[in-house]
């Protein structure tokens, strides 16, 4: 009984043997330091995935991940052979801006739309809402689904500020949806596997079309056949 018990020991010790090791070998370097950089006017999470990609391929550096709400890149660094400064450097290569230090991320700014569009957020932090209960009267409604870390969410509303110049007829709203499990997110967005979701409403309040992502010309077409239904 004795030597079962130490047989079943002995296996546990060995497991936990194997994953200290393996721990050990996949963290940094004991003279790696842990750096925190910034990103700064980011235009999309892709963006911040990009920065990571390069800065994992550098042998100085070890771990970069970016976090995507405070808009950082943390990772540890050979201290040596690598100063942060030149991680920078790096960083605006890829034609982004970064600054050492936690607290100081950002995204791009929301494109701006004047105060004569027929223009409305009506989620702003992902809270629960009946889009349907927003819509414009008598006017084609666009109803977009957004976060500030989506790229084609900010290429959608270039587009539709130039639809909505020209057009007075056509109206916007917009749901900051944040995250993937604020409760707009969760109402809407179950089979959506990436953003902007887009839909188009006609006149009367009826749906057109709807998908996801940055589509221009299926954007132009919906808008035209919601103007075309009586």
């Amino acid at each position: 009984m004795a030597f079962g018990w130490a047989k079943r020991a002995s296996g546990w010790f060995t497991v936990i043997a194997c994953l200290l090791l393996f721990a050990c070998a996949h963290g940094p370097p004991a003279h790696f330091k842990p750096a925190v950089v910034s990103l700064q006017d980011l235009y999309c999470a892709t963006c911040g995935d990009a920065v990571v990609g390069r800065l994992g391929n550098e042998s100085r550096i070890h771990g970069p991940r970016f976090d995507l709400k405070s808009v950082e890149v943390h990772f540890h660094h050979n201290g040596e052979t690598l100063g942060v400064a030149e991680v920078l450097k790096m960083i605006e290569r890829m034609g982004f801006k970064g600054v050492e230090g936690a607290g100081k991320g950002s995204y791009a700014a929301d494109v701006e739309f004047p105060e004569s569009f027929d223009f409305k957020i009506i989620s702003g932090a992902g809270e629960d809402v009946d889009i349907e209960a927003h819509l414009a009267i008598e006017k084609v409604t666009v109803v977009e689904f957004y976060a500030p870390w989506c790229g084609p969410c900010r290429d959608t509303d270039k587009a539709m500020r130039m639809h909505m110049k020209d057009d007075r007829e056509v109206a916007m709203r917009k749901v900051n949806v944040v995250d993937w499990t604020t409760p707009a997110a969760q109402r809407y967005l179950g089979a959506v596997s990436e953003l902007p979701l887009v839909i188009v409403y006609d006149k009367g309040g009826k749906e057109v079309d709807r998908w996801a992502g940055f589509k221009e010309a299926r954007l132009a077409k919906a808008l035209g056949d919601a103007k075309a239904r009586p």
